[in-house]
């Protein structure tokens, strides 16, 4: 084509080009344009239109001098002309113009393709420009009277730093609203990545969630699903620096979702693996080691590779060194051959970084065996792998923080001090604040070796208040809450043996009470959330097939198991997918929270409970409150009580120093339990061995009471106080009622919340009570278990239990169900409608997990929605207006021990339910003394003359008095929890 002709062409192209932007959508009005404008859009215009009449030379004589190189920039332009052909423009648009002074803003939108010369194919947009729509901003400055283009560059990082600059979502609306031609998917995901760079450069982390929710907003809006996918990744991981968990199990499990729907296995695969160390975080070790498999399955990850690495962690987390140690091993033969023999120079490096990985989990392993020494070594080998990495701060603050700790414990406060404070600044730096409460309690016990009390004291402080500021952003139920609490109680220990140290008891009991049943306490104070109440359509429909999953799977298990000749491997098949069907059901309760943020709990407003309010707990002189904090190295007493003193009642408390270490009393509860529960006669030494190392130092502060009010810590959440022995066959219930409370906090507000429900409640006591329901048709099979919840079989003890208890409340205040009528479907529905609960049942427990414990109902055939199992997840969704609960079913006051919370189970259930007070048994029982026990405490109960803790007490004691029934096994299991009032 001639030169002239090709010149003609641009000419009447570019008027119809100017005719468009004048009429269209482009530009404004050309009358209200400014002289400037109209200059800069015709230069715009030529500048890309030179491309189709091949003028190279026009389209440099528009650069400024002060640009980049004239010469590279000359020989890029030229090459671009001789290499393509058939150059064509499209879809030119300017879409905005911006002037400031002698310097101009030009926002245009262009497709620009071509032919190559080399191949002859069109060039297409991959790794290149050319082939696609592309949003370009030209900057341009006046000199000596003439617009020039200083420079291009993609106008998405101007529009993304914008948008990060805005400071209101009116403004971010604006700016979007101001810019459609840009916004769309691809912009989404870059911003959503900005969002998360301007988190860790400015350490404003709620400012990094609040604009990638806004790329969230923009991804669905384009129902970009890899997109969305992409920034959920993000999002989650801002919301583990905000040290928000559960909201980023949340959008973590929506991102696999959508991976798995359009077929990216591997990207999923690298999120279970996120998803495992956001469950290895709270402490849900087997949850953990499931995610990280599957991680390791979809991403065919070898010895060394990350997902394989944490599998190994997961099984040190639960003490399996050897396997631990030989995945490490493994792991680091691996790398370290990998690394030896790569050619490539960026992966080469990458391995090389990944050997601190198995280096710190031997040294882990090593550490949690006592091996200080050795385990000093491999992370001194670890340091400075990580301290040269730039890509990953987070591996050098863990080695920082554990080089710390384990100089510590080899006695050397010079380095661990060092290391300490080298983490804890690196910590805030890169603004992981939740990761510095470890450092700064081993900071707190340098200073403390040191004889630095105060410092001590600072850092502790600093370190709890982390604690509590980062559990107030936490989403989900509150067993979500309580897991994020329970392996943070580190500082709260570490403050109380300083106050101790220096007489200071009053301080010490209060941070014992800030440290423990804190999640009970929000729940007494700001009320449960519903969550079925919240629920859309869709999310209802979801439920009800996961809940069905459940109740088909535990039908199922349940119906194998309780075969005369189980089939071993169907039992296995069936555990594994009711394992899967339980995490995949609590993946989508914790989704609820993340997609409904009404639900989250509020945290109380009212402090922890102070020693001089504990002492308004205290009726009279005859009563007293004890507390028990059990830390690694030593447990501690404290004592409230008002005595008599210049003839008033005188408030007085005291602290005792229980010099045992925690594995050691753990050893010592248990094994004492467990001869109580097994009926075995030589349980008198080791009962009054107990009783000297926990309740004697106070001996002569209890002397007098009849009353003892005991908030236990850790492993004595399984020690049936009641039972332990001053001297030869003399018990502690001979002398005092007892009762049990999470704290004095919860007993605080029980009781408030109790005394005004009996202000405002005329009615009398009414009782709802279930006693042998039909366990898969066997309630005629004619056989009687020894023992409540040894089989399922049924109970006949159970059903003249509660029979006699309706005669002794009478049929007008009283609805009791047996047999088939007793089932889970009325439990749920009836329950919140009497104030006296009894569950005559077999208890299940689930120590490895105890929201799954559960009493044994009936299920009725026609509901395929109920599998006769009151889990204990489902207990907490029960709205109950009870004053008590009795669970006359074995075990139902076990679970498992959550520091700082107390016993995780079916009683904790209850309690979050709205039930002050759980009557429930710490060991299988047998059944005709439980029905003796259980009507004797009704009939004290109800002559409303004693409080619920001496009704239960005289009832042991009854059973106690009877020769037949004289043996601990038969009466200590069973313990109140919450109010005894």
């Amino acid at each position: 084509m001639c030169k002239e002709l090709r010149r003609l062409l641009f000419l009447l192209a570019f008027f119809f080009l100017i005719t468009v932007l004048v009429s269209g959508q482009i530009a404004p009005d050309p009358s209200k344009q400014s002289a400037d404008e109209a200059i800069l859009r015709e230069l715009t215009a030529r500048f890309y239109y030179d491309y189709e009449k091949c003028d190279y030379e026009d389209q440099l004589s528009m650069w400024s001098p002060k640009s980049e190189d004239d010469s590279s920039k000359r020989k890029n332009t030229i090459s671009q002309f001789t290499n393509y052909d058939q150059i064509k423009v499209q879809n030119f648009s300017i879409n905005h113009v911006a002037i400031n002074g002698d310097s101009a803003d030009v926002r245009i939108t262009v497709h620009v393709s071509a032919i190559s010369k080399k191949t002859g194919k069109p060039m297409g947009p991959v790794g290149g420009w050319m082939g696609r729509d592309i949003y370009l901003t030209h900057k341009l400055i006046r000199e000596n009277g003439k617009w020039l283009l200083l420079w291009q560059t993609d106008t998405a990082p101007d529009f993304v730093a914008e948008l990060l600059k805005a400071k209101t979502e009116g403004e971010w609306n604006q700016l979007l609203a101001d810019n459609k031609y840009i916004v769309n998917s691809e912009l989404a995901s870059y911003l959503a990545g900005e969002a998360s760079a301007s988190g860790k450069r400015d350490f404003d982390w709620p400012r990094a969630y609040a604009v990638v929710s806004l790329a969230l907003r923009l991804a669905e809006e384009f129902e970009d699903k890899k997109t969305i996918a992409h920034v959920l990744d993000e999002m989650a991981w801002i919301c583990v620096s905000l040290g928000d968990d559960a909201q980023a199990l949340v959008r973590f499990q929506r991102a696999i979702e959508l991976n798995l729907e359009f077929g990216d296995v591997r990207y999923a695969a690298n999120l279970q693996n996120s998803v495992g160390t956001v469950y290895a975080n709270m402490g849900e070790y087997s949850q953990a080691l499931n995610y990280f498999q599957k991680s390791v399955d979809g991403m065919k990850s070898p010895a060394g590779g990350m997902a394989t690495m944490n599998v190994a962690r997961q099984h040190l987390e639960v003490g399996d060194y050897d396997r631990a140690t030989d995945m490490f091993e493994k792991g680091l033969v691996d790398l370290t051959e990998r690394s030896n023999t790569e050619t490539n120079v960026s992966r080469k490096s990458q391995l090389k970084r990944s050997i601190q990985t198995p280096l710190m989990g031997i040294g882990d392993v090593n550490k949690a065996q006592g091996s200080y020494a050795a385990a000093l070594e491999y992370y001194l080998k670890a340091l400075p792998i990580n301290e040269e990495s730039k890509f990953d701060k987070g591996a050098l603050l863990t080695t920082l923080t554990k080089l710390a700790d384990v100089y510590l414990l080899l006695g050397n406060c010079p380095e661990a001090q060092k290391y300490a404070q080298r983490a804890v600044a690196l910590a805030t730096d890169i603004g992981f604040n939740d990761r510095t409460v470890d450092p700064q309690v081993t900071l707190g016990q340098v200073y403390r070796a040191l004889n630095q009390p105060d410092q001590a004291r600072m850092e502790f402080d600093k370190a709890i208040n982390t604690i509590e500021g980062m559990r107030g952003r936490t989403i989900g139920g509150e067993a979500a809450r309580q897991r994020y609490f329970e392996n943070k109680v580190s500082p709260y220990q570490a403050m109380i043996d300083l106050l101790v140290s220096q007489n200071k008891a009053d301080e010490a009991l209060a941070y014992a009470e800030r440290a423990k049943a804190r999640v009970l306490l929000d729940v007494l104070e700001s009320g449960r959330s519903n969550v079925t109440r919240s629920m859309t359509a869709a999310e209802q429909a979801e439920e009800r097939t996961l809940t069905a999953r459940l109740v088909d799977l535990n039908t199922r298990f349940q119906t194998e198991t309780g075969k005369p000749q189980s089939d071993p491997k169907k039992v296995d098949d069936l555990k594994a997918k009711l394992d899967q069907a339980r995490l995949e059901h609590e993946a989508f309760r914790a989704r609820l929270y993340g997609a409904h943020p009404e639900l989250k709990i509020q945290r109380g407003q009212s402090q922890p409970i102070t020693p001089n309010e504990a002492y308004s707990l205290l009726p009279d002189s005859k009563s007293a409150l004890l507390e028990y904090v059990v830390s690694a190295g030593q447990t501690y007493l404290f004592v409230l009580t008002k005595d008599q003193a210049g003839g008033r009642l005188q408030p007085s408390s005291r602290v005792y120093s229980i010099p045992i270490k925690q594995k050691a009393l753990a050893d010592k509860v248990e094994n004492y339990r467990l001869k109580l529960a097994q009926g075995d006669l030589d349980f008198g030494v080791p009962g009054r061995e107990l009783y000297d190392l926990l309740l004697k130092p106070a001996r002569e502060q209890l002397q007098g009471k009849n009353l003892l009010t005991i908030v236990p810590d850790g492993v004595l959440w399984n020690l049936p106080f009641q039972a332990l022995q001053s001297s030869v066959e003399h018990y502690a219930i001979e002398d005092q009622a007892i009762f049990y409370s999470p704290s004095l906090s919860v007993l605080r507000e029980v009781t408030k919340k109790q005394k005004k429900r009996q202000e405002n409640s005329k009615t009398p006591q009414t009782l709802l009570a279930f006693g042998n329901p039909v366990v898969d048709n066997k309630a005629d099979s004619g056989k009687k278990a020894a023992l409540m919840g040894e089989d399922l079989d049924p109970l006949p003890e159970a059903e003249k239990q509660v029979n006699a208890l309706a005669r002794l409340y009478g049929p007008a205040r009283s609805r009791v169900y047996i047999g088939t009528d007793a089932t889970e479907e009325r439990a749920k529905e009836e329950s919140p409608y009497y104030r006296v609960l009894q569950f005559a049942t077999h208890g299940i427990l689930d120590s490895s997990s105890p929201m799954y414990s559960h009493l044994v109902l009936s299920h009725a055939p026609v509901d395929t929605n109920q599998d006769g199992l009151l889990e204990a997840w489902e207990v907490m969704d029960m709205n109950l207006h009870a004053d008590m609960v009795v669970l006359a079913a074995c075990e139902t006051a076990r679970g498992r021990v959550g520091a700082g919370e107390g016993m995780i189970g079916m009683s904790w259930a209850f309690f979050i339910a709205g039930a002050p007070t759980t009557i429930a048994s710490q060991w299988k029982v047998e059944s005709s003394s439980t029905t003796e026990l259980m009507l004797e405490f009704h009939r004290q109960l109800l002559n409303g003359k004693t409080t619920k803790a001496e009704a239960l007490r005289r009832a042991e004691l009854k059973l106690l008095k009877n020769s037949k029934y004289q043996h601990p096994s038969y009466w200590a299991a069973w313990v109140l929890v919450g109010d005894g009032s």
